[in-house]
């Protein structure tokens, strides 16, 4: 290495002498070449075992066949030339380096880019704030575009940070970008640091040929993925066609009903994304690599341990909708749970109670827990409500119908016809058990009716003069020793 700069390589020995003692040598003979006034070009010369490198009158270097890569196929005299070439554009720079007018030009040069760095950052701050003004007039309007209500799900504060942050990360790839032009730029002003900026140079040109040539050479493999993705996209779009006219029944499937198009309509988009992603892994830049492979292995594991409870809950949220056991808006009582079905997930339930509560149930908890739906069959008969008293055998039987039944139509919200009916479901030892059904049209009232029901039939047997209670008797029997009654 001489000033910075790769000459060449040694590796043999040379007339007993090691290649880091011959390396030594040459550098203590070419500063002794550069210290005269006048620098010349180097010369080379050919001899029989090796090829002598002269700067003016000064041997500087010799070269054998020895000394050549094993490995490369190079031939002695191509090596000298390079060898002779780099020792050329090294004196070349040092003759630059001891003109005072090329070093204030370069000096000039690199002030003059700094300059020119600090306004290329200046106006790149002024199109940031620019936009960044727009997004903030932008935010105050509604979203108006197609492309923009996809990518803001929710809000138009969302669409804007992710505008905001797309403008802000392109912003500082491009000050990197020319600040990296620029130390490679002043780097090769001067002639000690130029092959340290040819480095850079030949760096970034490099990668950007590496990445123009990636492209160009996965160009049919991403025709096969985008042709797999139009197919997948248009096979997703008619069986969502087909399943809407399942939904508003203008074909009709024996075993499809309305409420199982849903269910169906995701699986079916999963199992088509899945056949896609099969198909165009082989396609995808990077597939064949090892570490594309170990990443593919990595994510598999970490998806098949943390999803269990998740697919665990997907596949009961599918046993529910394809059983049939409850959709939206039916009154359900699912363990202690009542209330109204807001809607059925593939992982979860949510319930709105009376109280204006919502309950979220695991799809796994409801298909494991006795589920009471009172909307399934209420249809125009309504559901039946039902409540119990028990009356003692004092009470005819009779009576105490006949308050039950005038409870029952004095309750609001009951139907008439079909009329309400008793059962006397007990006859225990020391009352009767009276059991009042009555027909509710609509089930989401359950709870508020049953209430006013209760109401009615304190208000009616309190009129009648009946009690409402479950008698039970004792039995007293005096003590022969001191005359006091017992159980």
């Amino acid at each position: 290495m001489l000033r910075n700069r790769k000459i060449v390589t040694l590796r043999a020995r040379y007339g007993g002498i090691t290649p880091e003692e011959r390396v030594k040598g040459v550098d203590k003979r070419f500063r002794k070449a550069i210290g005269k006034r006048e620098v010349p070009d180097a010369t080379m010369k050919h001899y029989k075992p090796a090829i002598i490198f002269w700067i003016g009158d000064t041997v500087v270097l010799g070269i054998t066949a020895s000394d050549l890569d094993p490995l490369g196929g190079e031939s002695l005299s191509q090596v000298g030339s390079v060898t002779l070439q780099r020792l050329n554009l090294v004196l070349a720079g040092i003759r630059e380096e001891r003109d005072p007018k090329a070093f204030l030009r370069a000096l000039g040069l690199a002030l003059l880019a700094i300059l020119l760095l600090a306004a290329l950052f200046k106006l790149i701050r002024i199109l940031e704030q620019f936009f960044e003004r727009r997004i903030a007039v932008r935010e105050t309007k509604k979203i108006g575009t197609a492309a923009a209500r996809a990518i803001a799900v929710t809000e138009p504060r969302q669409f804007t940070t992710i505008t905001h942050r797309i403008f802000s990360f392109s912003a500082w790839m491009a000050r990197l970008l020319l600040g990296y032009l620029w130390i490679h730029l002043v780097l090769m002003l001067f002639p000690y640091t130029r092959p340290w900026g040819e480095a850079l140079g030949d760096y970034l040109l490099s990668t950007f040929q590496g990445l123009a040539l990636g492209i160009l050479h996965t160009m049919p493999n991403l025709f096969t993925i985008a042709v797999v993705f139009v197919i997948a996209r248009l096979l997703t779009r008619l069986s969502r066609t087909v399943l809407n006219a399942v939904s508003s029944e203008k074909i009709r499937i024996p075993w499809m009903y309305p409420e199982m198009v849903q269910p169906t309509r995701r699986i079916f988009v999963v199992i088509i994304w899945i056949f896609a992603l099969i198909a165009v892994y082989p396609y995808l830049p990077g597939s064949g690599s090892e570490a594309f492979k170990g990443l593919s292995i990595l994510l598999g594991l970490m998806i098949s341990l943390g999803g269990t409870g998740v697919v665990s809950q997907a596949m009961s949220g599918l046993v529910l909708m394809y059983s049939r056991t409850l959709h939206a808006d039916d009154y359900v009582r699912i363990g202690d749970t009542e209330g109204v079905v807001l809607s059925l997930g593939m992982l979860a339930t949510k319930i709105r109670t009376a109280k204006r509560e919502e309950i979220t149930i695991p799809n796994s908890v409801v298909l494991s827990t006795s589920t009471k739906n009172y909307s399934r069959l209420a249809g125009e008969m309504g559901v039946i409500i039902h409540t119990s008293v028990s009356i003692g055998y004092g009470e005819p039987w009779r009576k105490v119908h006949e308050q039950l039944l005038l409870a029952a139509d004095r309750t609001p919200g009951l139907k008439k016809d079909p009329k309400p009916f008793i059962i006397q479901t007990a006859l225990s030892d020391f009352y009767v058990e009276y059991q009042l059904n009555a027909f509710l049209l609509h089930p989401e009232e359950r709870i508020a009716t049953l209430g006013a029901l209760h109401a009615g039939i304190q208000d009616a047997f309190n009129e009648a003069g009946i009690a409402i209670l479950s008698p039970h008797y004792v039995h007293l029997t005096p003590d022969e020793n001191t005359g006091d009654t017992k159980k």
